[in-house]
């Protein structure tokens, strides 16, 4: 007997491109207010780590600053004096700060290089099993034979989206139509 077994392959059903473009978006506002704050920092010290400065900008710049400056340093000068009485005023590093800590975009370091940290995948939806795939196919061919319906003939989305059962849903904002995989 001649037994075949058929092995399961997952199928895109829909990939949320303007959420991930957003993430990404997001991500590079953060990279940019990482970087706003560094460069106000350069123009007091130097070899800035940029992922341990993103955990704590005012604390590493202390740190940074009371190695930089082994002058102040002997005299057993704290940091926060040192700062002071070379008329650094962090208080614009603390604002700068607070924009990188309330940017939303998330971010990761490769080699001290920020870099933004959006998997793709989150924004992918796949079939589950072989019926899903079978449904698939078939919303892929009727969405194909509403198109070519629209080039010639005024469509109403909502009327066939409730005459098919939800099968298929329309994006009034792309025009797109697409399966709905959720109601199978």
């Amino acid at each position: 007997m001649n037994t075949q077994v058929s092995k399961f392959k997952k199928q895109l059903v829909w990939f949320d491109e303007k959420s991930y473009d957003r993430a990404v978006k997001d991500a590079k506002a953060k990279i940019n207010a990482l970087e706003d704050c560094i460069n106000w920092a350069n123009y007091h010290i130097t070899d800035i780590d940029p992922e341990e400065f993103s955990k704590d900008m005012i604390g590493y710049f202390y740190n940074k600053l009371g190695e930089q400056k082994p002058e102040f340093k002997k005299l057993g000068i704290k940091a926060e004096k040192i700062a002071g009485l070379i008329d650094i005023d962090v208080s614009e590093l603390s604002r700068l700060q607070s924009i990188y800590m309330n940017a939303v975009g998330l971010i990761k370091f490769v080699g001290k290089k920020p870099q933004a940290d959006v998997d793709k995948e989150k924004y992918k939806d796949y079939t589950a099993n072989d019926e899903e795939n079978k449904h698939l196919k078939v919303a892929k061919q009727l969405i194909s034979a509403i198109e070519e319906v629209q080039k010639i003939k005024q469509v109403y989305p909502v009327q066939l989206v409730n005459g098919f059962n939800r099968f298929i849903n329309y994006n009034l904002a792309t025009q797109e139509w697409k399966f709905n995989k959720d109601r199978y």
